[in-house]
């Protein structure tokens, strides 16, 4: 009985075992339209080899082609170079599906940081779409969330410190207005004194004009020089004739 049951124990051992490695066979030859997981990595491999073997000198002339998709990687790939250092080795490779589109992403571990590679493929699988980035640990992450959401708020505050002052300046309006408002008196008045200073000036001309006529009229009528006297004053009198 003991011999059945450790038989019977094997025989199921054996189908788990083998079940187990039908599903690992099926997912390593699954096909993704057309494409077996081990012929993506290949070009996964590929293309990340290609990109690292560009002389630095060369990338930017990357930069000048009319493919967008050469474009995207090479930028990617510029802003992330000199944070990794040297390549190191494969680390894991992953696909997978959504809809018709296919993505796969390529883990590489390099000195500083590990590196990805993903590219997205369509349904005929065209390449939608490339880039590299690096790898960051739960701890960077956080940190730089944290450093965005100081960014924000320093930004917040400005701008909220920028408009408090402006609507400072708006009680200072009326002060400025008083003071506009007490030059134009103050120049108002300044122009009426210097009226009545010419129009003073103006009548004391006319009276030395008089006086002079009045001193030749006395001279040519005494026969004396105008020198041997002196007008003081004049009066108006009544003309007896104009009343008539």
């Amino acid at each position: 009985m003991k011999k059945i049951r450790f038989i019977l124990c094997l025989l199921v051992f054996c189908f788990i075992m083998t079940a187990c490695g039908n599903k690992k066979e099926s997912a390593a030859d699954q096909d993704f339209n057309g494409k077996t997981k081990q012929e993506l990595q290949g070009s996964s491999e590929k293309l990340l080899n290609e990109l690292i073997e560009i002389p630095d000198e060369e990338l930017n002339n990357y930069l000048k082609s009319n493919d967008k998709l050469t474009i995207e990687l090479v930028e990617s790939w510029i802003k992330i170079k000199d944070k990794v250092g040297k390549r190191v080795g494969i680390e894991k490779f992953e696909v997978s599906e959504s809809g018709h589109n296919v993505t796969t992403i390529l883990t590489e571990n390099f000195e500083k940081k590990p590196v990805t590679l993903t590219i997205t493929y369509n349904s005929k699988m065209e390449v939608k779409s490339q880039n590299t980035d690096i790898v960051y640990t739960k701890s960077e992450i956080i940190e730089k969330a944290f450093l965005n959401i100081l960014m924000i708020l320093g930004i917040v505050f400005s701008v909220l410190i920028i408009i408090s002052i402006i609507i400072s300046f708006f009680g200072l309006i009326p002060k400025i207005q008083n003071v506009l408002k007490k030059d134009t008196d103050i120049d108002d008045i300044i122009i009426e004194q210097e009226t009545v200073v010419i129009k003073e000036e103006l009548n004391l001309v006319d009276d030395l004009e008089l006086v002079a006529v009045i001193s030749a009229a006395i001279a040519a009528s005494t026969g004396t020089s105008i020198d041997s006297f002196v007008v003081r004053t004049i009066k108006r009198r009544n003309n007896k004739w104009q009343k008539a």
